[in-house]
């Protein structure tokens, strides 16, 4: 008898220990209705089975509105789906659409219709650098690239060594624009404000980090001279032609010149048409143009007969911009200076004046989304192109002399 009771009591013993473990592991692995903190569920509106899919309204986005692959924002990965009311914008006409693409809609619509072109470079240079990761000073350095050029260039931040070759720079903060400059030249010099007599109390933005820039080394023409800044873009940092010509930009010759031979000499502006055949550019006889280039010469006959009309006429090339003016003229045997079809405006004023600016903007919206050339006529010696029109391979700059007083 001691013996099957000593049995059952292992086996009552047994079979409590086996549903002790399958409690256990009903509690530590719970069924997915069964947990106090249930898994997340997929909710989706009625509305959001209407909307069309994702590719469809990047496609219609593409076709409507389409960029310059250098300003297109890159495409993310595909993220894990979300709760549709999370992650939706409602229309007025009911459709619902990822608000994602409607940010990026919004943002192809300002690009296109509103943003300059410093904003559309600021903007490219952040895409690059959460592309490429670039480090802060250097998206530092490129947005400050784009500001317009005063003689001074980004060197460092705050507490890093500046290695300035014209050994003169200045502490202060770009926002709102203070600076100290150093009263004696140094370089490498640490950007601190010990090193420009200031003082713990003179900060001049407190609890900001400060910049330290460094001055530009003038530049020299090429017999050693320096430039005439009022007549270079910038400050003098980089020597130009005008600059380094004496006298006037615009000099009467005598003799038509050669379109091989045209800018030779480092001159700043050479004659391209003139009221009188022999000092000007023409088109052969039988040239495509040259039915153009007589209907030009009737038009201006009467004018032609004044001197002081006569000289109004001329027309110069910038010769920093021959490269651009030999890529979209005639090459062959005719020499002809007549362009097929450009987009043409004009502009004056004086050096860093706000038709610059309002020029600036205009030339390379035109060169940014269109292949056809700009030709800006520049009317009168004092404005100065800036260096960044240089780069826009299909603008074309003359120049002529100013329009008579009391004459539009």
């Amino acid at each position: 008898m001691r013996g099957k009771k000593a049995a059952w009591i292992a086996y009552a013993q047994g079979l409590a220990i086996l549903i002790l473990i399958v409690l256990a592991l009903q509690y530590l692995n719970p069924a997915p209705g069964d947990s106090d903190h249930p898994a997340a569920s997929l909710v989706i509106s009625p509305k959001a089975a209407l909307a069309p899919s994702r590719l469809e309204i990047q496609s219609q986005q593409e076709t409507q509105a389409p960029l310059p692959a250098a300003l297109t924002p890159p495409c993310p990965p595909p993220q894990p789906r979300a709760v549709a009311s999370q992650l939706s914008s409602e229309h007025e006409d009911g459709v619902v659409q990822p608000a994602l693409l409607a940010q990026r809609q919004d943002l192809v619509a300002w690009i296109n219709n509103v943003a300059t072109q410093q904003e559309l470079e600021a903007l490219k240079l952040v895409r690059g650098t959460l592309v490429e990761g670039r480090d802060p000073v250097s998206v530092t350095r490129h947005l400050q690239s784009l500001r317009p050029l005063d003689g001074w260039i980004f060197c460092v931040l705050e507490g890093e060594v500046c290695e300035c070759p014209s050994e003169t720079t200045r502490y202060g903060d770009f926002e709102k624009d203070q600076w100290v400059e150093r009263k004696s030249p140094k370089s490498p010099v640490l950007c601190h404000w010990s090193q420009y007599d200031l003082t713990a109390e003179d900060d001049i933005s407190p609890g900001k980090i400060k910049f330290c820039q460094c001055r530009m080394t003038p530049g020299k023409c090429p017999d050693g001279n320096k430039p005439k800044a009022e007549r270079c873009p910038g400050h003098g940092e980089r020597a130009c032609r005008a600059g380094c010509s004496p006298g006037k930009r615009l000099k009467t010759i005598s003799e038509s010149p050669l379109r091989a031979n045209l800018c030779q000499g480092y001159k700043p502006n050479d004659l391209l048409w003139s009221c009188e055949p022999k000092r000007a550019l023409r088109p052969r006889k039988n040239h495509r143009h040259s039915d153009a280039e007589e209907i030009l010469q009737r038009a201006t006959s009467k004018m032609c007969e004044d001197r002081e009309t006569a000289l109004e006429l001329e027309v110069y090339l910038e010769c920093d911009f021959l490269d651009q003016y030999l890529k979209w003229t005639s090459s062959d045997s005719g020499q002809s200076p007549w362009i097929e079809e450009a987009y043409v405006t004009y502009v004056g004023g004086h050096k860093d004046s706000n038709f610059e600016w309002q020029a600036t903007n205009l030339v390379r919206s035109v060169d940014l989304f269109s292949k056809r050339p700009l030709v800006i006529v520049i009317f009168g010696e004092e404005f100065v192109p800036p260096q960044s029109w240089l780069s826009l391979r299909n603008l074309i700059v003359y120049r002529m002399r100013h329009i008579s007083k009391g004459v539009s």
